[in-house]
């Protein structure tokens, strides 16, 4: 959220947000992107409303946009609140801060723990000093933690994509290079809980835990 736009009408938090039912003009990624289901869901199960009804109702306005979209109708101050699922080190978050002042609203823990219930997410914690709107000093901000996931077919034979598993933890750093938020691979959280995984998968992580 712009800054501005958060200190004028008392924000903190997503909270805040709801028990204002503050008339903000809101954004996130297209329907069909993993972003957009998430924020759906969020205020969905976590909140108990529809947020494409419910802002308009609230005198606000709903878009949707780009990453690169979102961040210059932010610094344009076409937007309010841009909100988006990304990695937890994130290039796109960065610039909009090269561009404006703004704030990472957290999210309450209730309703993190009923996203959670309906669908396996979890609780993730933006520490201070990775961005400039959390400072040194500043509280953590939680946020919904949610997975990237390598969709298989469920007949593939076992040792197959054991191989495949195995193919993937031998070569982390180089994926690392790539993608940094791979640096959090371990085999603790490779198989999360409420998602079904392979025999072959299973058979991987498990044996190096």
């Amino acid at each position: 959220m712009r800054k501005d736009f958060a200190e004028k009408n008392g924000i903190k938090s997503v909270e805040d947000i709801i028990s204002k039912k503050l008339a903000m003009r809101f954004a996130t990624l297209k329907p069909g992107t993993s972003s957009e289901f998430v924020v759906n869901a969020l205020f969905d199960k976590g909140y108990g409303f529809d947020y494409k009804k419910t802002f308009k109702e609230w005198g606000g306005s709903v878009e949707y946009a780009s990453y690169e979209g979102g961040a210059d109708l932010l610094a344009d101050n076409h937007l309010d609140c841009f909100a988006f699922s990304v990695g937890k080190i994130a290039s796109v978050v960065m610039n909009i801060e090269s561009q404006l002042d703004i704030v990472l609203l957290p999210v309450g823990q209730e309703a993190l723990d009923k996203l959670s219930d309906a669908y396996g997410t979890v609780t993730l914690t933006i520490d201070p000093g990775i961005y400039k709107s959390v400072p040194e000093g500043a509280e953590p901000v939680k946020a919904v933690g949610d997975y990237t996931c390598i969709v298989i077919r469920k007949d593939l034979p076992e040792s197959l994509v054991y191989e495949l598993n195995k193919a993937i933890w031998e070569h982390k750093d180089s994926l690392i290079a790539a993608v940094r938020d791979m640096a959090e691979l371990e085999p603790s959280i490779a198989l999360p809980d409420k998602v079904p995984a392979h025999e072959g998968s299973v058979k991987f992580w498990s044996g190096l835990k």
